[in-house]
């Protein structure tokens, strides 16, 4: 949870959710251009008069909310969500988590396709559960099942699959940093692509 005070004075908190909080954004929204901002609503609360924490739908982001303090919001909620790739070709995933994905197959978007029955807005998570094998703690790699996406998975881990997955989006390996991820701040991705 990151607490910061937003350029207009207010104070805000962000934060960690779920991939549900993705697929939860995706099925809300009526297009692309909406995803993050549902994403942003979700995992953002308000300091009260109080000294408490209100939750914020998203139409109150939208129509109460400065664009400066949605800006601010943005870059703390996508910040560093890449995956980086290891000298040994896993990935290491925001949260440290260590993973395998397996080369993009046609298989994997029927099977993804049949397991969705029908919900458009699920897909991309059965294709990354598709893909992706979960380093364990005895250093095999497991299956993932969407499941775990949704509820076990941070949001910032199922960004950086999507990333992984659809994009081919990865940070290179450096061993003279701590944290190798990348510094994305004023950046924002998108999770699903417009439809053309």
């Amino acid at each position: 949870m990151n607490e910061l005070t937003l350029p207009s004075g207010k104070i805000a908190q962000t934060l960690e959710g779920t991939g549900r909080i993705l697929l939860n954004a995706n099925r809300a929204a009526q297009d692309s251009a909406e995803v993050d901002y549902y994403i942003v609503a979700a995992l953002s609360r308000f300091q009260n008069s109080e000294g408490g924490w209100d939750a914020l739908s998203y139409d109150e982001l939208l129509d109460d909310i400065d664009y400066e303090d949605t800006m601010a919001l943005q870059v703390i909620v996508f910040d560093n969500v890449i995956a980086t790739k290891m000298p040994d070709n896993s990935l290491r995933l925001p949260s440290g988590r260590i993973v395998k994905v397996a080369a993009s197959k046609t298989r994997a978007l029927v099977n993804a396709r049949k397991k969705a029955f029908g919900d458009r807005e699920a897909v991309p998570f059965y294709i990354i559960a598709e893909l992706v094998q979960l380093r364990n703690e005895q250093g095999e790699y497991e299956t993932v099942i969407v499941e775990e996406l949704w509820d076990e998975f941070s949001y910032s881990d199922v960004l950086a699959l999507n990333g992984v997955v659809f994009e081919k989006k990865t940070a290179p390996y450096s061993e003279s940093q701590v944290n190798p991820l990348p510094d994305l701040s004023g950046t924002v991705s998108n999770t699903r692509k417009s439809k053309k």
